[in-house]
This record gives C-alpha cells, structure tokens and sequence, in this order.
C-alpha cells in the first residue's frame, strides 16, 4: 500500500485541514475505486469555534462549504485513521493519499455526508464496522462510474 501525506506549503487557518483519500483494489466490481474519507459528525460547539473569516471566501452563514472544513481531519487523525486503515484494510487499499485544503474555501461547495446515494454514488460506513476503534465517526463517499469495471464489459 502506497501512502502519500503531503504538507501544507504554509500555515494553514486551522488545524482541521486535510483532506483523505484512498483508491481500493476492488469494490463492487470496479478497480482502482477512489473513496473520500470524511468526518460525519461533529459537535456546534466545534462548529463555533473557527475562526471562518479566514477559512471561507464567503462570509454567507446558510453556505454549507464551512462543513468541507469539519469534515476535514487534523494531522493527528489522519495518524490515527492510517495507522487505523493499515491494520485493519490493507490487504484491500492500494494507495492512500492525504493533504491539505486549499483556503480560503470557495462557496457553494457541498459536504459529502450530504451527497445523494443511488446505483453509481455510495458511502462506506467505516464507522459501524464491528470493533470500530477511533474516536471520530468516518465515512468514505465514492462514485463507481469513475472506477473501471474488474471485467471487461464487451
């Protein structure tokens, strides 16, 4: 498994600023799948605590690209969570790849816990599975129609 964790070329507005991503072998008959790990939860008082003037390019407060930050991970959850994806999923992860948000955040962006699910977009529930050790909830969201299929389709 080929894991990439790439600074930030400056400091960055806030701690929680690194977006993950890994690429599956295989899942549901794709290869080379690419899922976006997220946090899915988060507490208001987490959410009131940013200082959003310098991480947002809009100060509108119905805007929804605030939760790409909380979605995000601190440097020591992306630790955790590699560590965490190394032991229990390496067999199946080809590559990791993680790395900072480019701010300030554009509006209009949309969060992927809020992302529909249908026959192509799907989110994993890493945070159910049985065991599950870390102490923030993560999701992953993926598209399978950008993923080839393991089978030829001719």
């Amino acid at each position: 498994m080929n894991i990439k964790v790439i600074e930030p070329d400056f400091p960055p507005p806030t701690s929680r600023c690194y977006a993950l991503s890994m690429t599956l072998h295989s899942f549901k008959g794709r290869k080379d799948l690419e899922v976006y790990l997220y946090r899915s939860r988060w507490s208001p008082e987490e959410e009131s605590s940013y200082p959003w003037e310098n991480i947002l390019a809009s100060a509108n407060p119905a805007d929804k690209s605030k939760e790409i930050v909380l979605e995000a991970f601190t440097l020591e959850e992306v630790k955790t969570l590699l560590d965490y994806l190394q032991n229990r999923y390496s067999s199946r992860i080809k590559e990791i790849l993680a790395g900072p948000l480019n701010f300030p955040l554009p509006s209009g962006l949309i969060p992927f816990r809020d992302m529909p699910e249908d026959e192509n977009f799907g989110k994993i529930y890493l945070d159910k599975a049985p065991h599950y050790p870390l102490s923030f909830a993560v999701r992953g969201f993926y598209d399978l129609s950008s993923a080839s299929p393991l089978i030829d389709e001719k």
